[in-house]
């Protein structure tokens, strides 16, 4: 069932060139569809996931990357560590699909660093835990390059 409802929610949106996802206005609906579709993913079980990451086509996984890229732009608009997360999960799957390459996908990371540097959230709440593990074993690896007096920061 999640399969087919994430699956039939991303071929909706249609990632950029064809109907310019990342230009909707934030948030939108279907923001929220799917970001209650990627909780159901890291809950899930083991075959359920890996089921996901190997049915997803590319359009989809880029679909999940431009939603992870609205989710980062969102985050710091609400100063929201956990929008963020999604974002970073979402990115996850969709790098994680038998047709996605990660050299492509680490060309899209700039608005995560960029969001994470710009969330003032208590110190303790920055924490994303680093390296966060994909379900097949890759890492998405988070940088913090902090001002002074930031998290991790002596000054």
């Amino acid at each position: 069932m999640l399969i087919d409802d994430l699956r039939t929610t991303l071929d909706g949106v249609k990632s950029p060139p064809d109907n310019r996802y990342l230009a909707w206005p934030i948030p939108s609906g279907v923001d929220n569809d799917i970001a209650g579709l990627i909780d159901q993913f890291v809950t899930g079980d083991a075959a359920l996931r890996e089921g996901l990451m190997w049915s997803l086509t590319s359009p989809q996984a880029d679909t999940l990357i431009c939603f992870g890229i609205r989710m980062a732009m969102l985050a710091v608009r609400e100063q929201s560590v956990a929008r963020l997360r999604v974002g970073l999960l979402a990115v996850a799957l969709g790098g994680s699909s038998r047709q996605s390459d990660w050299r492509d996908v680490m060309g899209q990371m700039p608005p995560f660093e960029d969001a994470g540097m710009r969330i003032r959230d208590p110190p303790s709440s920055r924490r994303l835990r680093s390296p966060l593990a994909t379900p097949c074993g890759r890492f998405v690896v988070l940088r913090h390059y902090g001002r002074p007096g930031s998290v991790g920061s002596s000054g």
